[in-house]
């Protein structure tokens, strides 16, 4: 699979790589490399389309063996590592005892988290004290309603 370069990915992209749920059913790295792989060398509109982006369009237009739905082809089961890495693709994983948050971070997504979180704090730092409270009250302003007034958190603003 291709890997970003997180130094000159825009925040944007960074986002889009930790906020976009994928669910690899019960492939394996090497099953979703070969999927990629082949999906770009088979298709114009996958060749410049990033993991992510090729996997929701394979879990968005085909479906297992037997299972056609609308809009979604079935898989044909034709012995390849190919057919059998989108079987795997398109399988859910099985029933785990544990909690969704246990679901580690692919290097990517953990890549992209640590330098969303250094250039937040860099720009943070680069702020006024009067900008930071503005940035603080507009906050509490949207997920409040208004200022905090709790004695736990409230702290008069540095103008």
């Amino acid at each position: 699979m291709t890997r970003i370069d997180i130094n000159s990915a825009s925040t944007e992209e960074l986002y889009v790589v930790i906020n976009t749920p994928v669910d690899f059913g019960s492939a394996s790295t090497e099953q979703l490399a070969l999927i990629v792989d082949t999906r770009r060398a088979e298709s114009d509109d996958d060749a410049a389309a990033s993991d992510v982006e090729i996997l929701a369009h394979v879990r968005d237009t085909l479906t297992l063996p037997g299972e056609g739905a609308p809009g979604g082809f079935p898989v044909t089961d034709d012995g390849t590592a190919y057919a059998a890495a989108l079987i795997a693709f398109l399988t859910p994983p099985g029933k785990r005892d544990t909690w969704i948050a246990d679901i580690p971070l692919t290097p990517d997504e953990r890549a992209a988290s640590t330098e969303i979180n250094r250039r937040s704090n860099e720009a943070w730092q680069a702020l006024s004290p009067a900008e930071r409270a503005a940035q603080i009250e507009a906050i509490e302003w949207a997920e409040n309603g208004g200022p905090c007034d709790c004695p736990n958190c409230y702290e008069p603003p540095d103008y």
